[in-house]
Parts: C-alpha cells; structure tokens; sequence
C-alpha cells in the first residue's frame, strides 16, 4: 500500500472483438454512449441496456489503432460476457460485424496510484493503453498481450483487489455484482457521473427511462460506498497507493481498514466477499429502517450498496444482513447528497 504508481492484473474480465464496416453504426443503436468520440487509440465506457432501460453489461470500450471498421475490443466482466455474446449477435443480423472472443489474447492490466495521474506509458508489451475514462483516479487501463509480463510506467505490481478497493471508495460500479442484469437501472449506478451516456446522442435500446430520468431529476437511490465501522482513532489518510483518491474519500473508516491491512495480512486476495452480495442493507438506529441493498464488498470492509438517501440517518450508519449485522458508514460523494 506504500506504492505511489502500482500496477493490477484484473482476472474477472472478457474480451470481445467486433470488426467490419458496419461496426460503429451496430453498436451506436445499443450502448449509452456515442460511438462518434471514440477515436482510434481511445477508450469509452458505456452500458448495454434492455428494453426497459434495465442494464444489462456495462464495459470498456478500446478502439485500437487501425482504420474506421476498427478493430474494437469490449472489456467486460466475465460473467456477462456470454449473454452479452448473444445479445451482439441477435441485432447483428446481416451487418457486416465480426464478433470474437479475444480473452485468451489479453491480460487487462490498470494502472493507478498518484505518480501515474499525470502521465504513463505501457510499453511495448501492450497493444492498447488509454486513461480510465470513468474517473481520473482510476489511472490507466490497458490490453497487454497474454505471456508478456512486462509492467506499465515503471509500477509495482498489486493484488487485483486494490484496484477494486479504489474504485468502490470512489463510488464507481461495475459488472455483474454492482449493475445486476437486466435488475439495475444506469443512473442509480452512477453511470451518468462516469461519463457512461450521452444525452445528446441519437436513439439507442432502451434509452427512453434512462433519458426521462435525466431529465426530470429525480434519482432517489444511488450506488455509494460503504466502509465497516470503527472506534479507532484514524486521522482520514488514505495509504499512498491511494493517496490520489478524492478528498471526500477520505474518511476515519477508510483509513482504519486500510490501515489494518498495511500492517496485517496486507489486502485481501479476492476482491469479492459473499457476505456482502445482495444483503440487505438497513439504518443503524433502533427502527431498523430498510435503506437498500449491498451490492459488493471485501473481507476488509470496504463495500458499495445501492441506497434510499432520505432512509439514511445524520451519521450514514448502517448494517447489513438486517439489525445485527455489522455495522458500516456510508459515504456520500458530493453529487449525491
């Protein structure tokens, strides 16, 4: 956690490749975003939705380098990665589209910390590395070609739930635990916030909710972080390996489990503990109130959940699993309070 730029291997990703000429104009009738600002060397993110407007993936969007059919190679949680096969195919019909499993080719590496904000490189090893479109914090994403194990701008190497702690305490969701398919809606994902949808852009498979949402504003439940509670007394700092976070980021509960776990056992192995998938999430005071649902967290308690903010008491205290479950802190980032 002393690392100022770190590298990750994320291992619960696919790969898809689309090429063909009529590439850009299949996937602009299907995602959030507009496949117009997707220049060759650039990266979008962006989300798939079904009819209803309910998410059905959300993924990473590289166009390497090459001429206007492409080629593009969605990166995708793995889970999602078959029906999202399916559903590409399905509306693909007579267009000239390839669509290819490219997973076996590439090692989806990001690249973090603050010496990495201001610039990196990958290398020679990779075949595309672009900036996180999603949050400038979350650094750099790149395709590095499987068997080459070289690192990217000069990192040391970190356990894939580092990345994933970065992200959940910065609000950001992704996959199938945090958008559950054909279950989340984008705006309570925070979709919108990260740069995920284009309001502007032409009509697209279950646009309409997503857009009447918008612009009515009212989104009364979001994807936040939640942060196991502690007595300890931490001054807010973030270990250097995320010292780059946002300030609201930045609190006792981060601190102290982070802090646990630079002096312990170091950070989880796996960035998924079950004991937070789907639990019930309620206030923290006598009535019990239910606030929302957990949607994924690690075994050090660092955790995002779907919640009602005006069921949310003063503190933002929470617990999971029902009344004597354990206890949390719910961070609200400034855009969602």
């Amino acid at each position: 956690l002393g690392a100022p730029c770190w590298h990750a291997v994320l291992g619960n990703r696919a790969l898809i490749r689309l090429h063909g000429p009529d590439t850009r104009k299949l996937l602009q009738g299907l995602i959030t975003n507009d496949m117009g600002h997707l220049a060759p060397g650039t990266t979008m993110h962006a989300a798939f939705l079904n009819r209803t407007g309910r998410v059905m993936a959300d993924a990473h969007f590289h166009r390497l380098a090459g001429d206007d059919d492409g080629p593009y190679v969605l990166d995708v949680d793995a889970a999602l990665a078959p029906t999202l096969t399916r559903h590409l195919l399905k509306f693909r019909l007579r267009s000239a589209v390839d669509v290819d499993d490219v997973t076996a080719d590439y090692d989806v590496v990001a690249v973090s910390g603050p010496a990495a904000m201001k610039a990196a490189q990958g290398g020679d090893a990779y075949d595309h590395f672009c900036q996180d479109p999603r949050r400038k914090e979350l650094g750099w994403r790149g395709l590095r070609r499987a068997g080459l194990a070289g690192p990217a701008h000069d990192s040391e190497e970190a356990p894939e739930a580092l990345y994933h702690a970065a992200r959940r305490l910065t609000a950001v969701a992704e996959g199938a635990r945090d958008l559950p398919a054909e279950e989340a809606l984008p705006l309570e994902g925070n979709l919108d916030m990260h740069h995920a949808i284009n309001f502007e852009k032409g009509c697209y498979l279950g646009q309409e909710l997503t857009a009447r949402t918008h612009f009515t504003g009212v989104v009364r439940k979001r994807v936040v972080p939640i942060i196991a509670a502690t007595d300890e007394a931490v001054d807010g700092a973030l270990p250097r390996a995320l010292s780059h976070l946002p300030a609201w980021a930045h609190t006792a509960e981060a601190a102290a489990v982070l802090a646990g776990a630079d002096s312990d056992e170091g950070l989880p192995v796996a960035a998924d503990d079950e004991a937070y998938h789907d639990q019930e999430v309620v206030s923290a005071a006598g009535d019990a109130t239910a606030v929302g649902k957990a949607r994924s967290g690690d075994s050090l308690g660092i955790g995002l959940a779907l919640l009602r903010f005006e069921r949310l008491g003063a503190d933002g205290r929470v617990r999971l699993g029902g009344g004597d479950g354990r206890e949390h802190v719910a961070i609200l980032p400034p855009w969602a309070a």
